[in-house]
């Protein structure tokens, strides 16, 4: 009797008590052309289709397809109810799409299928100083999605696709170190490839976050639009030997936008930040900063004696990520900046990575993380 009952009570708690899904929310990718780039939030629920009183959320785009965007336009696909107060916009300062649905004082709910489908449709406007653009997810995943009864059942995002992933720089730079001496820093950098460059620009600062001034007057010329590989060098004389510096450069494109660079560290002699010898006594590999990082992060090794360096990261796999230094180096300090990019030119995936460095007959490992 008494199991009959504990049956019944248990019963009576699964009618009383609705069951709601978790919802799904994903970016597809429609098309990329012409200067018009389509991209779909879809959703879907788990096993059921709950009602929906409330659905927002965001996506981000990237910083380089921010300064090209000339217009956003909204479709709304699912969330049509006339009970429905539709709230879609794009903010410039955040470089956030964002949405809200809210259901007003009547009860005519939205049911979210069990399959995907295409809740709102985003069009992206943009100048076409570039041939491809992309989008990506906010820090976090950012939506919420609320039942009839006022219960939270958001659920997971689903990554983007690649056809939405990585907005091409229009310089791919894949180098950028700063070499210090007793009365100048030498500055080198190459670009794998170059899209509408006009140039660069020089910028330093005592401190790393901010204080920049340019020092070139002049605009160091860049190749234009080329695919083959260039080295560039600066050189800053009008320095003084106890202070710090960093560095930054700018990439200016034809249509005026402008991509930083950096930034590179050029210790002074008595820096107690330093973690190398003005006069390297010995090999070494430095830990890369930041760690974990995204998308730059700085590798720093010294050099006891003039050798043949190269210096290559791999993947946890032993595979060929990027190789970002292969040459012969006098002894010193030096300092490279690995942007998130394989050899290839795409954007390497969140994960754990080797960096190598051949000095003569020294080899040394580390290793580091990119997070997304």
């Amino acid at each position: 009797m008494k199991n009959l009952v504990m049956v019944l009570v248990l019963l009576s708690f699964v009618v009383a008590a609705p069951i709601f899904s978790a919802v799904h929310t994903r970016l597809q990718y429609v098309s990329n052309e012409g200067g018009v780039l389509i991209v779909d939030v879809q959703a879907m629920s788990d096993s059921t289709s709950p009602l929906i009183s409330l659905y927002r959320g965001a996506f981000k785009i990237s910083e380089t397809l921010e300064k090209r965007v000339v217009a956003v336009g909204f479709q709304n696909y699912l969330f049509q109810n006339e009970d429905y107060e539709q709230q879609v916009g794009y903010s410039s300062e955040y470089r956030k799409i964002t949405w809200i649905y809210t259901i007003r004082e009547t009860m005519n709910y939205t049911a979210m299928p069990e399959e995907w489908t295409s809740v709102l449709r985003v069009i992206i406007i943009y100048n076409i100083a570039d041939e491809n653009a992309s989008i990506t997810w906010a820090g976090s995943p950012y939506y919420l999605v609320k039942d009839d009864n006022d219960a939270d059942i958001t659920g997971d995002y689903y990554p983007i696709p690649p056809e939405l992933q990585d907005f091409p720089l229009p310089v791919e730079m894949t180098a950028f170190s700063a070499t210090r001496d007793a009365d100048q820093v030498t500055l080198t950098w190459r670009t794998e490839s170059e899209l509408n460059n006009l140039g660069f620009n020089i910028y330093r600062s005592e401190q790393e976050e901010e204080g920049y001034t340019r020092m070139n007057e002049d605009l160091i010329r860049g190749q234009g639009t080329t695919t083959a590989a260039h080295d560039y060098s600066y050189i800053d004389d009008d320095i003084e030997s106890d202070k710090d510096y960093w560095y930054t450069v700018e990439t200016i494109s034809t249509d005026g936008l402008s991509t930083f660079y950096g930034p590179v560290h050029a210790a002074s002699t008595s820096s107690v930040h330093s973690e190398v010898a003005a006069t390297p006594e010995e090999f070494a590999l430095l830990q890369n900063y930041p760690n974990p990082f995204n998308p730059n992060t700085e590798i720093r090794y010294q050099l006891a004696q003039s050798a043949d360096v190269v210096l290559t990261i791999y993947d946890v796999r032993g595979h060929l990520v990027q190789r970002l230094v292969s040459e012969t180096q006098q002894p010193g300090s030096y300092s490279v900046v690995w942007n998130g990019l394989n050899a290839n030119g795409g954007r390497v995936n969140s994960g754990i990575y080797i960096y190598e460095l051949k000095a003569g007959d020294n080899v040394f490992y580390r290793k580091m993380t990119m997070i997304k």
